[in-house]
């Protein structure tokens, strides 16, 4: 993504420094530049230039004048037009922040009872869905919320599920430990079987003794050791002997009325085993898959109602769309070993980009579909997450991404009508399945960093702030969908003064949205920070910034906004393309980098003692280019013209195989 950084340099300091007769970077840590005089950095302790790859303090003064005579005219230009600007973007934002906080005190009375009312409505929906849940006989609700915290192992344990009912084929010495986990559901799917698997009889007789473990008979303990004898010493033997001798025991302990349900149980838990062989009982199938930990999806047209992180309890959704684009690209491979690698990129989801309005008509109903179809085959909820980005005057500080609106009131109207309001159709249609919507990539981040600097910014930050305020109104109502906005990444405002910019601005814009409702907060999106860079600290190398990776970043977010009084503080990290750390001379650099390699794969709750990291998720999806490097091209921009930007690259948007190549070959942890 794109970040602005300004160099301002006082004539006063430079007349200081050039006068000094000392080494002045020793106290610093560094020594003094012997030839260079190149200008690399400047602060309030002097001119750094860089040589034999470390910092030095230049202190010859003739150098540093030629060096600055030297610098470049566009940079000169920024300079002036930068200097000052500091004040009156805090003269502005000082009038603004009263007039806003005016807005705010006014109606906080509303909203807050407002919340109160949405809350106790929540509360009341999903008590009404919790008793129609019970009412239908899906009582494993209790057991899927204790399952959702442990999400991160969800793909191991389905595995794990599967090998166990193989082994339960095979061998038969499981059905203990199943039927203790059904508890009170077998007693009501048992009175479904009865009568069922007559010819099940004799081994009905042989495992007797598992359903006096069931019942909590007086002779538990002895049965279940008789059962483990039966099993250890007697399989493949007759098992006709065994069977009389314990169901002699078993009649010294209980009635017949006991005996009969326990062979009713022990009819469940038979037909188990044989469906899991012959595949045969649908009713059977429907109860394995909602033994793991993804949650039991409500019947069509039921209203799904999110609770907790919006990651956690679903199956992915994967995007047909990519899993075409990677299959073509696997065609064009003939590394065998590297074409492997790129079948794998088909078994993870990533998100679905609605950056036109022909690409949200064509994409947006026919994913929902997709999902809802799988989600009623399966039995398990399906959550897919859409990229929302089409604001008027989109990317404002870039132009290799410019949007199809302008910034100017007739396309803001088309903006709310033809796209947002046609999502909040579709929205609804589809609401029996967890949907996540990340939100306008880029355009409050450059509400708080360009608005002075770029006149395009100053242009549309009406159109910004006012798309916003409709959006969160119109999505933020609905249950079955969260919503995180965009918040750049930690080398465009990870500075302390932007993050206390970033603050005021995020807490103003959710509040206009009232009495919608924001999840969280999305970072990294196209982006390639590391998540975690040890080798990187608050110094010359990192332009003084104290968040140079994006776990420091969020850790400094999560703080700053919740003492900004934003209630809901959560984060989704994109790690599509952060494996490697690129070597992209500036951090601020973002167009299709050179070394990239895929990272961390989506996953719920992925950091234990990061509770508000809702999940790591691949919202960009490896191989689409950021931009063309063509500088001919209308829509070119200079940084994909850089130093490390691949290229030839195409247009944004379009198919970039050797990006995708490199960030397969790069990815961390590998394929």
């Amino acid at each position: 993504m794109k970040t602005s950084v300004v160099f301002t340099v006082v004539s006063a300091l430079i007349a200081k420094i050039a006068s000094a007769d000392s080494c002045w970077s020793q106290d610093l840590g560094y020594p003094c530049c012997q030839s260079t005089v190149d200008v690399r950095y400047t602060d309030k302790d002097g001119l750094w230039g860089v040589e034999n790859g470390n910092w030095c303090g230049i202190i010859n003064s003739q150098a540093i004048e030629q060096n600055q005579q030297n610098q470049d005219q566009d940079q000169n230009q920024q300079n002036q037009q930068n200097q000052g600007q500091d004040q009156n973007q805090q003269n502005q934002n000082q009038g603004q922040d009263q007039n806003q906080q005016n807005q705010q005190n006014q109606g906080q009375d509303q909203n807050q009872q407002n919340q109160q009312d949405q809350n106790q409505q929540n509360q009341n929906q999903s008590q009404d869905q919790n008793q129609q849940n019970q009412n239908q006989g899906q009582d494993q609700n209790q057991q899927n919320q204790q399952d959702q915290n442990q999400q991160n192992q969800q793909d191991q344990n389905q595995q794990n599920q599967q090998d166990q009912n193989q082994q339960n084929q095979n061998q038969g010495q499981d059905q203990n430990q199943q039927n203790q986990n059904q508890g009170q559901d077998q007693n009501q799917q048992n009175q479904q079987n009865q009568g069922q698997d007559q010819n099940q009889n004799q081994q009905n007789q042989q495992n007797q003794q598992n359903q006096n473990q069931n019942q909590g008979q007086d002779q538990n303990q002895q049965n279940q050791q008789n059962q483990q004898n039966q099993q250890n010493q007697n399989q493949g033997q007759d098992q006709n002997q065994q069977d009389q001798q314990n169901q002699q025991n078993d009649q010294n302990q209980q009635s017949q009325q006991d005996k009969n349900q326990q062979n009713q149980n022990q009819n469940q838990g038979q037909d188990q085993n044989q469906q899991n062989q012959q595949n045969q009982q649908n009713d059977q199938n429907q109860q394995n898959q909602n033994q793991d930990d993804t949650t039991v999806a409500a019947p069509s047209g039921t209203q799904f109602v999110h609770s907790g992180n919006p990651f956690v309890g679903h199956e992915f959704f994967i995007n047909p769309y990519y899993t075409a684009e990677v299959d073509a690209a696997i065609a064009q491979i003939s590394n065998s070993e590297l074409a492997a690698k790129a079948e794998k990129m088909k078994e993870y989801s990533n998100a679905i980009w609605l950056d036109s309005l022909k690409n949200m008509n064509d994409w947006l109903e026919k994913n929902l579909k997709g999902a809802l179809a799988q989600q009623t085959s399966s039995g398990k909820t399906v959550l897919t997450v859409f990229v929302v980005y089409d604001l008027p005057g989109r990317d404002c500080h870039a132009l290799a991404s410019n949007g199809e609106l302008l910034a100017n009131e007739s396309d803001m109207e088309r903006y709310k009508s033809e796209y947002i309001d046609i999502i909040e159709g579709h929205l609804k249609t589809y609401n029996s399945q967890p949907v996540v919507l990340i939100i306008e990539p880029d355009s409050l981040a450059n509400m708080v960093t360009n608005i002075e600097s770029t006149p395009a910014c100053a242009d549309s930050q009406k159109y910004y702030f006012d798309g916003h305020a409709y959006l969160i109104q119109k999505f933020g109502v609905l249950k079955h969908v969260a919503m995180y906005l965009d918040i750049g990444h930690a080398f465009w405002l990870g500075w302390d003064d932007n993050r206390e910019k970033a603050s005021k601005v995020y807490s103003e814009v959710i509040a206009s949205g009232a009495p919608g409702e924001v999840r969280g907060f999305a970072d990294n999106v196209a982006n390639y920070t590391p998540w975690e860079d040890p080798s990187l600290s608050r110094g010359p190398e990192t332009e003084w910034n104290p968040c140079p990776d994006e776990k420091r970043y969020l850790e400094a977010m999560y703080q700053d906004f919740t003492a900004a009084g934003i209630k809901s503080v959560y984060f989704v990290s994109d790690t599509s393309r952060n494996g490697k750390k690129t070597d992209r001379k500036h951090p601020g650099e973002w167009c299709n980098q050179t070394g990239v390699g895929i990272g961390a794969r989506p996953q719920a709750s992925p950091i234990s003692g990061m509770e508000y990291l809702d999940a790591f998720y691949w919202v960009k999806p490896l191989g689409e280019s950021d931009g063309t490097s063509d500088e001919s091209a209308e829509r070119y921009d200079g940084y994909c013209g850089h130093e490390t930007a691949m290229k030839p690259a195409p247009e944004a948007g379009q198919w970039f195989q050797a990006h995708f190549e490199e960030g397969i070959k790069n990815a961390n942890p590998p394929l």
